[in-house]
């Protein structure tokens, strides 16, 4: 946030409030999501199979 700050990329008003992760149920929703996708791509496709149908991946760059 300071680098971008610096360069002018994103308004002096902005601002990030860290919270500790255990009050904020939706990050575990990230992660679990994240661990899915890296799980099937080392070898372990079990938790991602479980959300065919529900979730889209987009794949940027090679």
């Amino acid at each position: 946030m300071d680098a971008l700050l610096a360069r002018r990329r994103v308004p002096e008003r902005a601002r990030i409030r860290h919270m500790v992760g255990a009050l904020e149920p939706l990050l575990w929703m990230a992660d679990c999501l994240a661990g899915a996708v890296v799980a099937s791509r080392i070898g372990d496709p079990g938790y991602l199979k479980r959300l065919d149908g529900r979730i889209e991946i987009h794949r940027i760059g090679p």
